[in-house]
């Protein structure tokens, strides 16, 4: 990478952030810097990116743990 190139992170789905924060991390580490980040779809994250956030679609995507999820009391063995 060259010294300086601005870099656009994409992403299909973004969750949590993490996997876009790590890679704004290593591109910084390589000498270039993240311009923005671009994601198909944002499932409700509250991410802080160090960049403009660019999602095409907001999702709020209710989650829960296994065991406490409407279909876990007729979830077959």
């Amino acid at each position: 990478m060259l010294p300086g190139a601005r870099v656009l992170v994409a992403e299909d789905v973004v969750t949590t952030g993490g996997s876009v924060r790590e890679v704004c991390r290593l591109v910084t580490a390589q000498g270039g810097e993240p311009a923005a980040v671009l994601t198909l779809i944002d499932r409700g994250s509250a991410s802080a990116f160090p960049v403009p956030y660019f999602p095409l679609l907001r999702l709020k995507v209710p989650s829960a743990l296994p065991e406490t999820a409407p279909s876990a009391s007729k979830a077959s063995p």
